[in-house]
């Protein structure tokens, strides 16, 4: 994910979110999120899964489409947050758009909240690299 990363999350692909301690009531998944020193970069949750995730900080009580940080110029900063799941969900793959500023294109990833494998996003082509 280049300048942020979730640590651990990658595990929760194979996590049953009963050992989690969800339920049908909870939704609200707490996940750290690290960003690179020096780094500013805006997570947003892709159009397609807004209806039914959510990126959740200490400012948003029912979560955001998306969240801009800032890290510490000389140290990788972690930052208090997660994900939300709405409608009773308690497992979902949640495709995400990261920016950083000067990047032409955001970079996509998906994530998996205990969904098992995810499809990752095909890399953007540009009209030079399709020949």
């Amino acid at each position: 994910m280049g300048p942020v990363r979730y640590p651990s999350l990658r595990r929760w692909q194979s996590m049953r979110p009963e050992d989690y301690g969800a339920g049908p009531d909870l939704g609200f998944y707490k996940v750290g999120t690290v960003v690179r020193a020096g780094a500013t970069v805006t997570v947003t949750v892709a159009a397609p899964a807004r209806s039914y995730a959510a990126l959740s900080h200490p400012a948003a009580e029912e979560g955001d489409e998306a969240v801009t940080y800032q890290a510490c110029p000389g140290t990788d900063t972690a930052f208090v947050g997660g994900f939300r799941l709405k409608g009773g969900r308690v497992r979902a793959c949640v495709p995400l758009e990261i920016r950083v500023p000067g990047e032409a294109e955001p970079r996509r990833v998906t994530v998996s909240l205990f969904n098992g494998p995810c499809p990752q996003p095909s890399p953007s082509r540009s009209p030079s690299s399709s020949r």
